[in-house]
């Protein structure tokens, strides 16, 4: 995160700070079925970060020369949001194109998946903007920690190779770190990774057609859970493919949390839309309860980003329809005055998300949302 400006940034980002408070927020112009992109974009135009960073002239050392297409297009749109004040909706056409180039899922009109934009585009920006230029580091990492002080050095090992090869604000902002334990039912013996995430994917505990009611912290409790895993796994140790089971356990919190709900199933006979409601904490959603021994005790071995676990929702990207044809659609939390916008494409309203009684009613048609850390809510001027 940047935390200081020099005089002329600061103040131009004062001059947007006080265009996002005098003003109601923007829409964007639907060009062919892009409400997957318009709501995913929205989400990101209201997190204060990402937005600061943008809104101020990057610096060039921040940019991969060899590839800038995405991340230019995509500062041009967020300050063309932040300073029309005709309150006319904008195009996403120029960034949709310098996306299109890259990835080619995404040409022409046809309804795509959120979550897959959103990750082909933050993947995107962050080539454009990594730091590290030039040829990546690579290097055989292993993980046989002795005890719980030896792991967290570990992960700081891995997530600093991961820093050597990826490192721009996208990594700063989203990225955290999963650490994954496979344990041979044969021998016990347990087999460690750690994997880097942008986003969790929470799947519901069944797929039945009669529909519940979920908490999202009971999602990412069975996120964690250990589970057999499918396939068989070979173990070093028994030298063979045996049975086994493996589960997550959190090692690094990103700065923004993005929590997907797989709504869509694709089963072996039917393929539908899951309609089941998830309620969720507009506010202190705390994950101090997923992260494994976080006594105070035991919090000096654990990662900094895991001491700070208190989050508020700032966007949601809700699916309304079926599997086959839907509409989505955005709520955001503006970053300085606090108050909430639905974005539906063009038109943008502001809302009571307390009205919505997402945390006690719940709703079938949450698909994606946005949490950050309370440390990072920027107060108003």
């Amino acid at each position: 995160m940047i935390k200081h400006y020099p005089s002329t940034m600061h103040n131009n980002i004062v001059e947007f700070k006080k265009c996002y408070l005098r003003q109601q927020q923007v829409g964007l112009q639907n060009i062919g079925n892009t409400c997957y992109i318009n709501s995913a974009l929205q989400c990101l135009f209201n997190c204060s970060q990402l937005l600061e960073y943008f809104l101020q002239k990057i610096d060039e050392k921040e940019k991969n020369q060899k590839n800038k297409g995405v991340s230019d297009e995509f500062a041009k749109l967020i300050r063309k949001m932040a300073t029309n004040n005709k309150l006319t909706p904008e195009y996403p056409s120029e960034l949709k194109s310098s996306i299109e180039k890259i990835c080619t899922k995404f040409k022409g009109n046809n309804q795509e998946d959120c979550q897959e934009f959103l990750r082909t585009l933050l993947e995107n920006l962050n080539d454009d903007l990594n730091r590290v230029i030039g040829k990546k580091p690579y290097k055989e990492l292993e993980a046989d920690p002795k005890n719980q002080q030896d792991l967290q050095k570990i992960s700081d090992i891995w997530f600093q190779y991961y820093k050597e090869r990826d490192n721009s604000i996208i990594t700063d902002i989203f990225t955290g770190q999963l650490l994954s334990i496979v344990s041979c039912l044969k021998c016990e013996k347990q087999s460690y990774a750690f994997d880097n995430f942008m986003d969790l994917s929470l799947s519901f505990t069944n797929n039945h057609r009669f529909n519940f009611v979920y908490e999202l912290e009971r999602l990412i409790e069975q996120f964690l859970k250990e589970e057999p895993l499918d396939n068989a796994y070979y173990c070093q140790k028994c030298k063979n493919h045996t049975k086994s089971k493996r589960r997550f356990e959190i090692q690094k919190l990103p700065d923004v949390l993005v929590i997907h709900i797989k709504r869509f199933y694709f089963g072996s006979i039917r393929k539908e839309k899951l309609l089941h409601k998830i309620t969720f904490n507009i506010q202190n959603l705390d994950l101090r309860k997923f992260i494994k021994n976080s006594s105070n005790k035991q919090q000096k071995l654990y990662d900094k980003s895991v001491l700070d676990c208190t989050y508020d929702l700032i966007g949601i990207v809700n699916h309304m329809g079926g599997l086959h044809g839907g509409h989505y659609y955005a709520e955001c939390k503006n970053p300085y005055d606090g108050t909430w916008n639905q974005f539906n494409d063009a038109i943008c309203s502001e809302i009571n998300i307390l009205n919505k009684k997402y945390d006690t009613d719940g709703s079938s048609e949450p698909y994606m949302l946005f949490y950050q850390k309370r440390r990072f809510f920027l107060s108003k001027i």
